[in-house]
């Protein structure tokens, strides 16, 4: 599965390496296309590796299944399954520091700050009166 931050239509390549020699590759983007379901055979030891994107980072893998060990590879990461009869779902999340959208205001966070700022005008507004009165 692919998370990434910003989503966007930036692709991210996979390579998929068996010990019966049935590799292959696929491409993921996240949100239109963000699975691939493999299928393998009991007790067969698979490697999947993604190849990060220039400008991006492999923030972490998540994995949940036994069996699953993690190896470092040239410009990128990947993970082994070896799991006998057994099935594991792993979440590869990339982030792109430079994309990373600003987080807004709700509607509700917006109003709170326009109260808090006329508040804090009409108090001045009032103490400038009474220090001009006095």
């Amino acid at each position: 599965m692919k998370l990434a931050n910003p989503g966007g239509d930036t692709e991210f390549d996979f390579t998929v390496d068996g010990d019966e020699g049935d590799g292959f590759e696929f491409t993921l983007t996240s949100p239109e296309n963000p699975s691939r379901t493999i299928v393998f055979s009991p007790a067969e030891i698979i490697t999947v590796t993604e190849q990060v994107p220039e400008g991006w980072e492999l923030d972490r893998i998540r994995c949940h299944g036994s069996g699953i060990s993690m190896t470092e590879v040239e410009n990128g990461r990947g993970f082994d399954c070896n799991m006998p009869e057994s099935q594991a779902t792993c979440v590869f999340e990339n982030l792109n520091p430079n994309l990373v959208a600003v987080p807004a205001l709700s509607t509700w966070g917006t109003a709170a700050a326009a109260i808090v700022l006329i508040l804090a005008a009409i108090y001045f507004l009032r103490r400038k009166s009474a220090v001009k009165n006095a």
